[in-house]
């Protein structure tokens, strides 16, 4: 399914088979930010209310959905390749910056970074 390569699949999933069993016809499109779009300010003020409200976690059963990627009871929302590639990076660096050897050279490196006039 070409669709799972994309981020928030399963909302385009969702918003596909509602539209369907609704009989709607729909033309989504992916557009750039702040291009003068008529719109685009009251869309930023109610995106940024949005904010402030407890999140909402979708119960989604989708039937044309086998299976969906979850981590910690979280949906991953963007391809599991892309997932797994940014999990090990994490992992590696982690790992990396808690060897012995990286501990003093690092701290010392911070340590000279930090403006101490101003702290």
């Amino acid at each position: 399914m070409a669709r799972k390569k994309l981020k928030n699949w399963t909302i385009l999933c969702a918003i596909e088979e509602i539209a369907n069993a609704q009989s709607l016809i729909l033309h989504l499109e992916k557009i750039k930010i702040y291009l003068g779009i008529t719109y685009n300010e009251i869309t930023d003020t109610l995106a940024k209310e949005g904010c402030h409200e407890p999140a909402c976690t979708p119960n989604l059963q989708l039937s044309s959905v086998n299976a969906i990627g979850c981590w910690n009871s979280e949906l991953i929302e963007e391809p599991i390749r892309n997932f797994m590639k940014q999990m090990g990076k994490a992992k590696y660096s982690i790992k990396w910056r808690f060897l012995n050897r990286n501990m003093s050279s690092i701290s010392e490196y911070k340590s000279k970074n930090i403006q101490w006039e101003s702290t």
